[in-house]
């Protein structure tokens, strides 16, 4: 893996990025407001799913509002991510930190993964309803637990 690391670290957009004065912090504010607003729309929608807000409102309803934003968030947040890897990629394949924060965002994906395929399916039957099944209050739960954690993951990049 070192060598195409390496042979990254040495392109032009590799020391665009990392040498110059405003790219690396104004990539940086993209990225956080990718995070702030995915964590926002998501924190709203899991709470959704554990009855702890929006509990008057159809699970569908708070989906179809809030998804289409976090996913333009999540998009966001991978495309600024991926130019903030590729600013110093030895740096950070090399972190422990950076690596956390990877496998709880593959995690995370598992976790929707897991609730599309279970409790998804059968939202039709309790969309409507205040309290939503088990699977869902868990699926919400696991997510905000995952996605938190992939935060100070990434904030402990800088420090590892």
């Amino acid at each position: 893996m070192y060598p195409y690391l390496e042979a990254l670290q040495n392109t032009w957009l590799s020391a665009l990025i990392r040498d110059t004065k405003w790219s690396y912090p104004a990539i940086e504010v993209v990225h956080l407001f990718g995070i702030v607003t995915m964590l926002g729309t998501m924190l709203a929608f899991d709470l959704r799913l554990m009855n702890v807000w929006l509990s008057r409102w159809p699970v569908s309803l708070v989906m179809n509002r809030l998804l289409p934003w976090t996913w333009t968030a999540f998009a966001v947040m991978i495309a600024s991510g991926t130019a903030l890897f590729i600013s110093d990629p030895l740096r950070f394949y090399y972190n422990v930190s950076f690596r956390i924060k990877l496998v709880l965002i593959v995690l995370a994906g598992l976790n929707a993964i897991v609730f599309q395929v279970t409790a998804f399916r059968t939202m039709g039957r309790w969309d409507l309803s205040v309290d939503t099944p088990r699977g869902a209050k868990a699926a919400g739960f696991l997510s905000i637990v995952l996605w938190f954690g992939v935060v100070a993951a990434g904030r402990w990049i800088a420090f590892v």
